[in-house]
């Protein structure tokens, strides 16, 4: 568990040697689809916009994100244009009763999963307030003054 959620629980302070994976891009797989490709930018630009949020040890959680969101987003495309349930009837043309299909089914699962994959990464509100950020470096004279009369 990582540290910052730990004293967030009220555990003992964090390990001071806990890995600091390097920050940066992690390499994008070879072997994604077009549209697995697409999803992994959107989420590698995302991350990047929190300066020492993309790591490249989190290469694992984002490939697996961006293979599941592309057949998440096609379940619920099919959803739309189909709907959600299908209408059973006996022989005789009475409803018999009516079931989910198997994309809202599988729609569902992968929601979860999702919601799960983003909040590692810091993608969703509670998962932000696990992230522990060290301030980004300050990159010369002036901008180190300004930022010592903004924090006081």
């Amino acid at each position: 568990m990582p540290s910052a959620l730990r004293v967030l629980r009220g555990a003992r302070p964090p390990k001071v040697r806990e890995p600091k994976p390097a920050r940066g891009r992690p390499k994008t797989p070879a072997d994604l689809s077009e549209t697995e490709r697409a999803a992994w930018l959107e989420v590698v630009r995302e991350l990047e916009r929190v300066p020492g949020l993309c790591t490249r040890a989190d290469r694992g959680v984002i490939e697996l994100l961006a293979r599941t969101l592309p057949v998440w987003r096609e379940c619920m495309r099919h959803v739309r244009e189909h709907g959600a349930s299908l209408i059973v009837r006996d022989e005789k043309g009475a409803v018999k009763f009516l079931q989910q299909t198997p994309e809202m089914t599988i729609a569902i699962k992968l929601g979860a999963s999702l919601k799960a994959l983003y909040g590692e990464l810091g993608l969703t509100p509670a998962g932000r307030t696990r992230v522990d950020l060290a301030p980004a470096p300050v990159a010369d004279a002036l901008s180190a003054f300004l930022q010592k009369r903004v924090n006081g």
